[in-house]
């Protein structure tokens, strides 16, 4: 069986007492084995190996199944000793990968892209959400039904640049002119501000504003495409820098293994994912998380028939709808240089 074929069976197969990390502190990941009996997986590390893993955000129910495969023990039979990295900035973290200060980030493909045309080195070699999750939060009781009815209006983001670049294409495709709305920096608190009446409109992910509702608050959620753009590109995926995936294939490969095992447990158990997420993390509520599971729901595996592909055509649409609105360079770069499908089986 070839090595390829052997990481696109693992990926198959099924598709967390965690170890937390913030930036201005760590606790310490559970103590591996290197018995070379305790796991018969075939992508077994031959030492025990510390990955550092940087979230994209902070902990929300798309990272449920990291959390899931880290209480399954999918990452100790692989002998990868998991740090969790919980970034205090989303913006500005993705910089600690780049300096080596971890392994492996997570991101929206947006901000991978922007970093890759700047000072940055990364390559994304596995979706977590293959599907798209971008959106804004409304007031339902606000009468906004289209993105184009935002003109006038406050709209909270959390000062990403992905967040600015798609709500003005939500706000733009929909007939509407980005330059007539109040862009207001909201950080980690976004939906607050929306709850509260000081903003019009939040940009946010599908399952914050379904956690919202199932906890009674007045909101919808308008997706990217409603009446605009109609991008389809993952909107969470892994990378690392192009020296460490070249340095360490075999790493990457029992992290990829690993990681799609609990969230196979995800998509079989949203409620034991959701458990798993909040025992890990202190003063996270069950119920709100289950609420972020089961919003994402079939949008972890998205348009593909396996879990973590990554399209190359697009994330290339992606990268020409950056190009086409002023956000990046015309032939700053292309998917081919961002994307490697060596770890799981190319749609």
């Amino acid at each position: 069986m070839s090595q390829k074929t052997r990481r696109a069976a693992g990926l198959l197969v099924s598709l967390a007492t965690v170890t937390a990390l913030a930036l201005t502190g760590c606790s310490t990941p559970a103590e591996p084995t290197d018995d070379p009996t305790a796991s018969d997986s075939e992508f077994r590390l031959e030492e025990p190996t510390t990955v550092r893993l940087l979230l994209d955000y902070f902990v929300y129910g798309g990272h449920a199944g990291i959390y899931q495969a880290l209480e399954a023990g999918y990452y100790d039979d692989n002998n990868i000793q998991l740090e969790v990295i919980v970034p205090n900035d989303p913006v500005a973290s993705m910089k600690f990968v780049q300096a080596g200060q971890a392994d492996i980030g997570i991101a929206s493909p947006v901000d991978m892209v922007f970093a890759d045309t700047t000072d940055s080195t990364y390559d994304a070699f596995m979706s977590l959400i293959g599907g798209n999750l971008e959106g804004m939060a409304v007031s339902k009781s606000s009468g906004i039904d289209s993105f184009d009815d935002l003109e006038g209006k406050i709209v909270g983001t959390s000062g990403s640049v992905s967040h600015l670049a798609l709500a003005g294409e939500m706000i733009r495709g929909a007939g509407g002119d980005p330059d007539e709305v109040e862009f207001l920096t909201v950080g980690s608190g976004f939906m607050q501000y929306l709850v509260d009446g000081q903003v019009d409109a939040v940009v946010s992910f599908k399952p914050d504003v379904a956690a919202a509702e199932a906890a009674g608050e007045d909101v919808s959620f308008l997706a990217l495409g409603s009446g605009g753009e109609g991008l389809a590109f993952p909107s969470i995926v892994t990378y690392a820098n192009e020296d460490y995936i070249a340095d360490n294939p075999d790493v990457i490969a029992a992290f990829v293994d690993a990681t799609a095992k609990g969230y196979a447990d995800l998509l079989a158990d949203p409620e034991a994912a959701a458990q798993a997420t909040v025992d890990a993390n202190a003063g996270l509520e069950l119920d709100g998380m289950l609420s972020q599971v089961e919003g994402i729901g079939d949008t972890f595996i998205g348009p593909y028939s396996v879990y973590g592909a990554i399209s190359p055509d697009a994330m290339q649409a992606l990268i020409d709808f950056m190009v086409e609105n002023g956000f990046i360079e015309e032939d700053a770069i292309s998917a081919d240089d961002i994307v490697t499908n060596e770890f799981v089986p190319a749609e």
